[in-house]
């Protein structure tokens, strides 16, 4: 007999079975089929591109060095979410090239996008960060939440993923600028004056149904809440429309603003452009599972500037 295979020189091992392993809960099937997902992640790109380009462009506008500075961290995370969300489009069967494709859901929201951009002088800078920060974003924030919630959790956790990612990235931005907002709109016309900004795009937002098209229109999210269907809060604090981050009044964000500079004047910079046409890559408008044919063909946000996303931090 070989040395080693005696009864009692064996090597000892628990058997190892399948059903040791922890259960996952998750189920297959989510609200949204491949082309729908494509479709949102296409209508997400074309937002992030917007922020980061509007941002991007206001630097050189905005007069208050604290708010510069915390711009341009804003402004390069905005950028990698932007290319986060294209990456993904090839994996749902968009094409080899459609990694820089996307559009507006439809022709209101790029006229809200538009509305967001007006402001230009130096003294808006209010006005500049009340648009983004005070409305487009905590939207975005709901409609992430909102589409993790509800798409595919094992066949589409990739986009999952870049969606919890940007969500996280999305908490310190609304801090930040909700700390800011508060140093800026100490009196009573400058909190008029954001209030009256934000009242004017959120109804353009409402009216045009959001980032997808569909805001507002939805039906409730099935199983009362978190993807498991407990009915468990999200892992990320939803923010509200008016913009109140979860950390807003934070000691550190308030320190990072404090001794902002008076606003100077000065001669308005040219106009941004408008959003251009449609850069659409690979399947079409997409359909819910269970209803019929969805969205339609926009207008799509601009090819992102080489060198944007190394703006100074």
């Amino acid at each position: 007999m070989y040395p080693g295979t005696g009864p009692d020189e064996r090597t000892s091992f628990a058997p190892y079975s399948a059903f040791d392993v922890p259960a996952d809960l998750r189920e297959l099937h989510g609200r949204y089929d491949v082309e729908a997902v494509a479709r949102r992640v296409r209508n997400f790109r074309y937002a992030e591109e917007w922020i980061m380009t509007l941002l991007g462009g206001w630097i050189a506008t905005i007069p208050e060095l604290p708010v510069k500075v915390g711009l341009g961290r804003i402004i390069w995370e905005t950028a990698q979410a932007a290319d986060r969300f294209g990456a993904r489009l090839p994996e749902l069967r968009c094409g080899t090239r459609s990694a820089t494709a996307s559009e507006a859901p439809n022709e209101g929201f790029a006229a809200f996008i538009r509305a967001v951009a007006e402001p230009e002088s130096p003294v808006e800078t209010i006005e500049k960060l009340a648009g983004v920060f005070d409305v487009l974003l905590p939207h975005l924030v709901e409609t992430y939440e909102r589409t993790a919630a509800e798409t595919d959790p094992i066949a589409d956790a990739p986009t999952i993923r870049i969606l919890e990612e940007a969500l996280a990235d999305k908490a310190r931005h609304a801090a930040w600028a909700q700390a800011v907002l508060g140093e800026l709109c100490r009196g009573a016309d400058e909190a008029a004056r954001r209030e009256a900004r934000r009242a004017r795009l959120e109804a353009a937002l409402r009216e045009c149904g959001g980032v997808t098209g569909e805001w507002g229109r939805e039906a409730p999210i099935v199983g009362g809440g978190g993807r498991d269907g407990t009915g468990r809060p999200r892992p990320h604090d939803r923010l509200s429309h008016r913009g109140r981050g979860p950390a807003a009044r934070s000691e550190g964000a308030r320190l990072a603003v404090a001794g902002l500079p008076s606003r100077r004047g000065g001669s308005a910079p040219a106009a941004l452009g408008p959003p251009g046409s449609v850069k659409k890559a690979g399947t079409g408008g997409g359909r819910e599972a269970g209803d019929g044919e969805a969205g339609e063909d926009g207008t799509a946000g601009p090819r992102r500037e080489e060198g944007a996303a190394a703006l100074n931090t």
